[in-house]
């Protein structure tokens, strides 16, 4: 297999208290071009911690990001802005990440921009050239350039969010929660789009959420975090089907069963902790 596009070793983020809160526990991970990395578990494992690291927004406590074959420095150190913009990310609430008072072609051709300015010339070769192309590349009209943020839906925004990036022609999507503000009928959509654009530009993609139902469908490997450790990692099909770990079993068994049986999900004994101990494939 060739090198990965981003790799994290020994990743430790501690927040400042009495005692500090040790959000990411040592974790390593890798990430090629061509694949879907899904990185799943519960509210407050330190999932987004993570893609926070991962992406140069958060200088973890130890540990190093290495990105094409160099260490990531985080974003707004001199001399890092163009060169990390290989690696884009889509936040969970695009009303926080979109500037409500520009319009919408004006935020997707900053993601252009940056894409000329790291690789020169026209930028990625292939893709859209225009913020209209784009909106058409993930289903909105091209005329919806000359419209604010606050005049779309929830998933409109979203798909705006994510054109921006996948404009900037990065190595690297990283999705943090991407879906769980939206209703459930366009989760499964936006996910399929995020996925099959990224990977037609030959990048790769973490993509992180709690719900395993969703990363099951476009992710190639997976990642089970669990109180700031990996318990958990291999193909997706093989841990959907054989689970190893008792805190990924769990997961699993939270998934209501569409067979009209009426079943409901298990559910976990309050107090229930699971043992750190990793299952590897």
């Amino acid at each position: 297999m060739s090198e990965p596009v981003l790799s994290a070793r020994d990743i430790i983020v501690d927040y400042p208290g009495y005692p500090p809160l040790r959000a990411v526990a040592g974790v390593s991970l890798d990430i090629h071009a061509g694949e879907v990395v899904g990185l799943v578990g519960e509210s407050g494992c330190g999932k987004s911690t993570l893609a926070r690291v991962l992406c140069g927004l958060l200088k973890p406590t130890a540990g190093e990001v290495v990105y094409l074959g160099r260490t990531l420095k985080p974003i707004g150190v001199a001399g890092q802005k163009v060169a990390n913009t290989g690696i884009q990310m889509v936040f969970q609430d695009p009303g926080s990440s979109l500037n409500p008072r520009r319009r919408v072609g004006p935020q997707i051709q900053d993601g252009l921009d940056a894409a000329k300015r790291r690789l020169g010339g026209e930028g990625a070769a292939g893709a859209p050239t225009s913020p209209g192309d784009w909106l058409e590349r993930i289903g909105m009209n091209a005329d919806d350039v000359n419209r604010f943020p606050g005049s779309l839906s929830g998933g409109q925004r979203q798909r705006i969010a994510t054109a921006r990036a996948l404009a900037a022609a990065p190595d690297v999507l990283i999705g943090d929660e991407p879906i769980s503000a939206l209703d459930a009928s366009t989760q499964a959509r936006l996910a399929y789009v995020m996925s099959s654009l990224t990977l037609a530009q030959g990048a790769g993609m973490l993509f992180v959420s709690h719900d395993l139902a969703i990363v099951r469908l476009i992710a190639d490997r997976l990642l089970v975090m669990y109180q700031g450790h990996i318990v958990e990692r291999g193909p997706a099909e093989e841990i959907w089907a054989d689970p190893r770990h008792p805190y990924t079993q769990a997961l699993l068994g939270a998934i209501p069963l569409a067979d009209g049986a009426g079943r409901l999900p298990a559910v976990t004994p309050p107090g229930t902790h699971y043992p750190l101990t990793e299952a590897i494939r």
